[in-house]
């Protein structure tokens, strides 16, 4: 799962944390977060583009 940054009043600017995802266990209800290799993960990854934009 990822985590999601929502601005309050411009919901259009979200983000996601790329860089630090929620791994979840569902069976032991264990969750941890992961680090990914920062050279390649973001994290405020923005969720929407200009290009999709209408």
């Amino acid at each position: 799962m990822l985590i999601l940054t929502i601005p309050k009043d411009n919901p259009e600017a979200m983000t996601a944390n790329l860089l630090g995802p929620v791994a979840i266990n569902s069976k032991k209800r264990l969750a941890k977060q992961v680090l990914q290799d920062p050279t390649r993960f973001d994290a405020c990854w923005p969720v929407f583009t200009m290009e999709h934009a209408d």
